[in-house]
C-alpha cells in the first residue's frame, strides 16, 4: 500500500479512522477501516523503494481483507467541506465538480431555493472518495423548491443527497438554571417545550409532537413564540413527556424535483428524501441501497415525516445490500405509525435484483404500478415487502409488476403481506417465474385481482405446468399393460405386467429450455426401487431409450412420496417437448398375480429443484407423533391438535417433529415451513427452529420467526422463510420444533394446530389454493 505524507497519518491515527475498502466487486464496504487500538505503533513502513506499509486494524469492520485491495484514507480526501450555505437564499451550483470533500461534499443548514445543475460530486485522480460523508446534505431549516438535475454522484463516504430537518433529538418538559430561555428551573406548562435546536422552527409553524416510543402523535400545535430553546404553543398539548419527538412541517421543501442523475458506488443511501418529492429519470448502479423514505417511526433525530413522495421512471441496477426502495427503515420496533402517506413507486426498472425492490414498513396509500425486475438473487427474494415485524402498512396497492427470475428460484414471491398490514390490493403480476404471485401471513383477506380472497397463497407464476388430477386424468391415458383411473384427486394405475407406461396427452407445447425439472407425487406399492420418464419433442416425436430420465423411488411406501428428477441431464432435453411417460416401478410386492397397484397424487414440470411436497403432519396419526411441550390438556381429533395455555407455563407452547433425517431432505430442496394454526391470544410470535444430521443441536441462531395475527376465530395458514436463520444448503434436515404464540403469564384457552409441513417450492400449494 502506498504510503500517505506524515502529516496524513497523523491525523489519520488522532480521528482513529482510516478509511473504506472496496470489496472484490470494488464497491465500497459498509463498514470503516480503523486503527487498532492494541499495537503500537499502528503502522509500518516496510519498504522505502515503493513506499508499502502494514497497517494494523482494529476488526469491527465487518469486511473482507485481501491482497491488491484498495483502501480510501477517509482524511486523504480532503480537509472539510467544499460549498457551505447557511441561511441562504436562491442558490444555483452549475457545472461545477466536486473531487474531494473531508466531511459533506455540499452542506446547508437552512436554505430556501436550491438547484444542483450538471454538478459532479466524483473521486478525482488517483482517489477513491469524493466525500467522506453525504455528498450532499441540506440540514436545518429548508424552503421553497430543491432541483438537482442531469449531475453525477458517485464513491461519497455516505449517502449521495439527504435532505432533512432535525428533530432535535428530544424535547424537554422541564428547565434547568442553565437551559436557554427558562426563566427559572421547574415544568413547563403543556403549551412550552424546550429543544435542543431552536433555529428548525419559526413563528407560525405548524408543529407535531411524537410519543418517542410508540412514535403516536400527541398532537398539533402553531408556534407563537421562540424564546432561546423554548419554543410557545398559541394552543396546549396535552400529556407530552421528555425525550418526545419534535416535528415541524414547515422547515421541509415545499417541492423537490430529482431528475435525470446518475448515483454510483455509495457507501450509504442514493437518495434520503426526508420531505415530498418527485424522484425521475435517475439511474443507480452499485449501491447498498438507492432510496430510504424516512417516517416519524424511523431511529435517529431526523426527520421529518415525508409525504408526498413519487419515485418513476428510474433504473436501479445492481442494488446489493438493503431493499432498493424502502418506507420506513431502522424503525422503533413498537411504532404502528400511519401519519408518512402517498408514496408512488411507478415504472421503474430493477436489474440484478438480489434484494426486495420495495419495502412498505409503514405509511399508508402506497401505489407500487407498472415495475419490471429481472430477479439474479442467489437465494429466493421477496421483491415487494408490505409491512415488516409488528410495523403496519395501510392502503397498499401493487399492481402492473412484471418479473423475470433468471434462475427459477430467485424469487420467493413477488409480494410478501406481512401480519398487521391492511386494505392491501395485489392486482395484474406476469412475467417468466414459477412462485405464488402473493404470500399472505396476515391471516386477513387481500384484494386478490378484484376481489376478496382467504387464501394465504396467490395464484403460481406462468413458468410451470401441472398436472393435479383434482377432477380428471388431465389428458392422461393408460398404455402399454396399464390401466388408469380418477376416482377423486388422485391418478389411480393398475399394472398387469413389465414396462407397464402411463402417457400424457400428444399436444403439450413444454418449453425444455425454462422447464427442467419433473416432480412426481408417488405412491408405491412394489418392491421396485426406480422409475422412469421419458419424453418426445417435436425435433424428435418417437420414444427411445436416449430420451428418459431413471429416479430412484422407495419401496411399498403407504402415502405419496414426491420424487424430483432433472430431465436436463439428458443431452436431447432441449426445444419443445409434446408428450410425456412415466414408467412407475412394477415389481409386484406380494401374491403370484402379478397385479401392481399404485397411484400418482401429481405431476409437476418446474424450474425449481425445491421439493414442492416434503414433508407434512396434518392427520390425526401424523398429529400424534409430534413431541408437545408447555400445552395444558392437548387432545387430537377431527385433524386438529387443540391445546390451552395457563398462565404459569414458562415457555411458548412448542411441537417438535420426528426425526426425518433418513429420507434424505437437504435443506437446499427447502426452505418454507407452512403452519396452520388458530391463535385466540394477542400473541404475535410464532418461531421456527431446525437441526440437521450434521448439527443435531437446537439454538437461537437456527431459529426464524414471524409475527402472526391475533385474535383469530379460525385457522389460518403462516408461511416461515427457513433462511432467515442459519440455514446451511448442505445439510440433511432431522428435526423442526415450532413455538406458538402465547402471551406470557396469561392463561388462554382454544388454541389449535390444523397442519405443519416443510416444503420448498410452493408452486403446488399455490395451484390448489386457487383452482
Amino acid at each position: 500500500m502506498r504510503s500517505l505524507p506524515p502529516s496524513v497519518l497523523t491525523e489519520v491515527n488522532r480521528r482513529q479512522t482510516i478509511g473504506f475498502p472496496e470489496d472484490r466487486q470494488h464497491r465500497l464496504t459498509v463498514g470503516y477501516f480503523t486503527p487498532s487500538t492494541s499495537v503500537s505503533p499502528w503502522r509500518t513502513q516496510l519498504s522505502a523503494t515503493d513506499r508499502t506499509w502494514r497497517l494494523y486494524y482494529y476488526n469491527n469492520s465487518r469486511n473482507e481483507f485481501f491482497s491488491g485491495q484498495r483502501i480510501a484514507f477517509a482524511t486523504a480526501v480532503g480537509t472539510a467541506i467544499s460549498f457551505r450555505f447557511l441561511n441562504a437564499q436562491s442558490v444555483t451550483v452549475q457545472d461545477v465538480v466536486n473531487n474531494a470533500s473531508g466531511f459533506m461534499g455540499l452542506w446547508s443548514g437552512g436554505i430556501e431555493n436550491l438547484t444542483l445543475r450538471n454538478y459532479r460530486s466524483v473521486p478525482g485522480d488517483g482517489r477513491l472518495l469524493s466525500s467522506t460523508r453525504d455528498a450532499v446534505h441540506l440540514s436545518g431549516y429548508s424552503k421553497g423548491t430543491l432541483r438537482i438535475e442531469n449531475s453525477k454522484f458517485a464513491r461519497s463516504g455516505d449517502d449521495a443527497i439527504h435532505y432533512t430537518s432535525r428533530t432535535s433529538d428530544g424535547i424537554k418538559t422541564s428547565c434547568t438554571a442553565t437551559d436557554t430561555g427558562c426563566t427559572g428551573p421547574g415544568d413547563l406548562p403543556d403549551t412550552k417545550v424546550w429543544i435542543k435546536s431552536p433555529q428548525i422552527v419559526e413563528v407560525n409553524d405548524v408543529v407535531e409532537i411524537y410519543d418517542v416510543l410508540t412514535r403516536a402523535r400527541r398532537g398539533t400545535a402553531t408556534v407563537k413564540k421562540v424564546n432561546g430553546n423554548v419554543v410557545e404553543f398559541v394552543t396546549p398539548i396535552a400529556g407530552m413527556q421528555n425525550g418526545d419527538l419534535f416535528l415541524d412541517t414547515a422547515a421541509v421543501f415545499d417541492q423537490v424535483t430529482i431528475r435525470g442523475n446518475r448515483f454510483e458506488n455509495h457507501r450509504g443511501r442514493g437518495i434520503l428524501p426526508d420531505g415530498p418529492g418527485l424522484i425521475t429519470g435517475n439511474t443507480f448502479v452499485d449501491v447498498p441501497q438507492a432510496m430510504r423514505i424516512t417516517t416519524v417511526a424511523t431511529k435517529g433525530g431526523e426527520g421529518p415525516i415525508a409525504n408526498h413522495v413519487r419515485v418513476e421512471n428510474n433504473i436501479f441496477e445492481n442494488v446489493f445490500q438493503r431493499p432498493v426502495t424502502e418506507i420506513g427503515g431502522d424503525i422503533v420496533p413498537t411504532a404502528t405509525d400511519e401519519s408518512a402517506e402517498n408514496f408512488r413507486i411507478i415504472g421503474n426498472h430493477f436489474l440484478g435484483v438480489t434484494t426486495p425492490i420495495v419495502r412498505a414498513e409503514l405509511g399508508r396509500d402506497i401505489v407500487v404500478s407498472g415495475n419490471d425486475a429481472v430477479v439474479t438473487s442467489a437465494t429466493p427474494v421477496n421483491l415487494v415487502e408490505v409491512g415488516r415485524s409488528l410495523n403496519k402498512a395501510n392502503g397498499v396497492t401493487v399492481t402492473g409488476l412484471t418479473v423475470h427470475d433468471t434462475t427459477g428460484i430467485s424469487v420467493r414471491t413477488p409480494v410478501s403481506i406481512l401480519a398487521g398490514s391492511r386494505n392491501v390490493n395485489v392486482g395484474t403480476i406476469t412475467g417468466d417465474f414459477t412462485a405464488p404471485e402473493y404470500i399472505n401471513n396476515t391471516g386477513a383477506a387481500p384484494i386478490y385481482r378484484g376481489s376478496s380472497t382467504t387464501q394465504a397463497l396467490g395464484a403460481p407464476g406462468e413458468n410451470h405446468h401441472l398436472w393435479d388430477f383434482d377432477t380428471s386424468l388431465d389428458g392422461w391415458t393408460a398404455g402399454f399393460n396399464a390401466t388408469v383411473s380418477a376416482p377423486g384427486d388422485v391418478l389411480e394405475y393398475r399394472l398387469s405386467g413389465p414396462d407397464a407406461r402411463i402417457v400424457s396427452a400428444l399436444d403439450l407445447t413444454l418449453d425444455a429450455g425454462r422447464l427442467r425439472y419433473v416432480k412426481i407425487g408417488l405412491r408405491n406399492a412394489t418392491t421396485g426401487t426406480y422409475g422412469q420418464v421419458y419424453f418426445r419433442t417435436a425435433a424428435d416425436p418417437t420414444w427411445t431409450e436416449s430420451k428418459k430420465v431413471t429416479f430412484t423411488v422407495r419401496p411399498t411406501t403407504a402415502g405419496f412420496v414426491e420424487y424430483v428428477a432433472d430431465l436436463a441431464t439428458v443431452p436431447s432435453w432441449t426445444g419443445t417437448a409434446i408428450q410425456l411417460r412415466i414408467d412407475p416401478p412394477d415389481q409386484a410386492a406380494s401374491g403370484d398375480d402379478g397385479i401392481v397397484d399404485g397411484a400418482i397424487d401429481y405431476v409437476l414440470l418446474s424450474p425449481d429443484p425445491r421439493l414442492s411436497g416434503a414433508v407434512r403432519w396434518d392427520t390425526d396419526a401424523e398429529l400424534a407423533t409430534l413431541t408437545r411441550n408447555y400445552m395444558s390438556s392437548p387432545q387430537i381429533s377431527d385433524g386438529k391438535l387443540t391445546y390451552d395455555v395457563t398462565d404459569t407455563q414458562e415457555a411458548a407452547p412448542r411441537l417438535t417433529t420426528p426425526d426425518v433425517g433418513e429420507l434424505g431432505l437437504g435443506l437446499a430442496r427447502l426452505g418454507t415451513v407452512e403452519v396452520k394454526i388458530k391463535n385466540p391470544t394477542i400473541g404475535t410470535n410464532v418461531a421456527v427452529f431446525h437441526t440437521t444430521k450434521e448439527y443435531p443441536v437446537q439454538d437461537a441462531e437456527r431459529r426464524a420467526s414471524l409475527q402472526v395475527a391475533t385474535l383469530t376465530s379460525g385457522y389460518a395458514t403462516f408461511y416461515v422463510d427457513l433462511t432467515t436463520g442459519s440455514w446451511t444448503p448442505t445439510e440433511t434436515l432431522a428435526k423442526i420444533r415450532v413455538d406458538l404464540p402465547r402471551v406470557p403469564g396469561v392463561a388462554s384457552t382454544d388454541h389449535g394446530v390444523e397442519s405443519i409441513a416443510v416444503v420448498g417450492d410452493l408452486t403446488l400449494l399455490a395451484a390448489r389454493a386457487n383452482h
